[in-house]
């Protein structure tokens, strides 16, 4: 099967969530024996990219990778920034519109035999105005939900409008869809009730996993918080961390916390504080395979819920990874929550309910003392079928089923 996978906010080598999980998509895929296009938008000087995760992607075959040109009018043009706001405001609106005869002619001439479009406002209106000209099946990947998600705040009620218009627009001229959590799931299925769907998780990779790290003699203790920390969430484990530091100053330089990812400003401004008492190391967001190395070479990785708004599946993808890196995993959850239950049964070291400061405060000391009595703690990984689900051969397996049933 000859698939193109259409993803303008990221595909393999830029660095953001969005492109890692098209490279999983599409390196599952092609293990499965598909033949697969990726097509993006060219990259940015500014951008970051990861080398290691487009050698990734390459590993059980060749995909190629295509970046449609940009607005040939500069990009600082305060006309074009306007009109690109008016009309949808992701700014890609003119690289749909300049491109669009160039992605019908790649998608007739390599033969395409199914098209997955992961959603942005734009995108939405690629598969409108895809379906007039080409007869190919069309999937939409709901890897976000624009509509009547409350964690997204249109900038005003016209362009509320706009994303509700294109959406509907969008999946009435598509084949099927998928979504990335069980609760996007039910919302689409009481919308758009005779669309085919699936359930298409984030998931984790056991190959990035298979890395040499050289043992490190070192004379201290790293727990490793990384994840997006938004503005609702409570870094109950940053503050325990400082607390216990502050009352043991003597732990100083034995124990260190490296917090790595996105971080709201607000809660920044607090963690920026809180290095004052303690050796907290805040990092920006970093390539995944660097990431992985920072995963492999700390001693304890710290799994907290990622805010209100997170869906059941965010946590377990997450947690599914750190579970399956070998490392100790010290989980904050909210007390009687389903994720308080798969952290129990799954083999977290240590299970803490709520923001319950002393409790995490135990759990740091307790770990600062079995490293200096030289007793290694090993999680218990994946012993739980309910996370086995999201490593993403296993996805990937559901998802070929699929697109063979969609094409019968």
């Amino acid at each position: 099967m000859k698939i193109m996978i259409i993803s303008l906010w990221g595909a393999p080598p830029l660095v953001n969530s969005q492109s890692y999980r098209v490279a999983k998509i599409a390196k599952y895929l092609r293990k499965r024996g598909h033949e697969i296009i990726i097509l993006t938008q060219g990259l940015r000087s500014k951008d970051v990219i990861d080398q290691d995760l487009l050698d990734d992607i390459n590993r059980y075959g060749n995909i190629r990778i295509i970046a449609l040109k940009r607005s040939m009018i500069p990009r600082k043009d305060a006309i074009i920034k306007l009109l690109n706001f008016l009309c949808i405001p992701d700014n890609l609106f003119f690289l749909i519109i300049m491109n669009l005869n160039k992605i019908c002619k790649l998608i007739q001439n390599n033969k395409i035999d199914v098209i997955i479009i992961s959603n942005t406002p734009s995108a939405y209106l690629l598969a409108y105005l895809l379906k007039d000209r080409i007869a190919v099946k069309i999937i939409i990947d709901f890897a976000d939900a624009w509509v009547g998600n409350p964690s997204f705040r249109p900038i005003t009620g016209y362009h509320k409008r706009i994303f509700a218009n294109l959406e509907k627009a969008a999946v009435s001229r598509s084949s099927a869809l998928t979504y990335v959590s069980k609760n996007m799931g039910l919302e689409y299925e009481l919308k758009y009730p005779s669309l085919p769907k699936l359930y298409l998780p984030n998931g984790y990779d056991p190959e990035d996993f298979n890395i040499n790290i050289q043992n490190m003699n070192r004379n201290y203790l790293t727990f490793l918080h990384f994840g997006t920390i938004y503005r609702d969430v409570n870094v109950t484990f940053a503050e325990a961390f400082a607390k216990l530091i502050s009352q043991r100053p003597d732990l100083y330089d034995i124990a260190r916390l490296k917090i790595i990812g996105r971080i709201a400003k607000n809660r920044l401004a607090e963690l920026n504080y809180l290095k004052k008492f303690a050796n907290i190391e805040i990092i920006p967001p970093i390539t995944h395979s660097h990431l992985i190395k920072e995963i492999l070479s700390s001693d304890y990785l710290i799994f907290s819920r990622l805010g209100k708004l997170s869906s059941y599946d965010t946590l377990a993808s997450r947690l599914a990874e750190c579970l399956g890196s070998g490392k100790p995993v010290i989980a904050c959850c909210a007390k009687g929550s389903e994720m308080e239950r798969i952290c129990r049964k799954c083999g977290c070291w240590k299970v803490i309910t709520g923001d319950n400061l002393s409790e995490m405060i135990d759990a740091y000391e307790e770990a600062i003392a079995l490293w200096r009595s030289n007793v290694k703690v090993v999680s218990n990984q994946l012993n739980s079928n309910e996370l086995k689900e999201f490593q993403w051969d296993i996805i990937i397996e559901k998802v070929d089923q699929f697109l063979k049933e969609l094409l019968q």
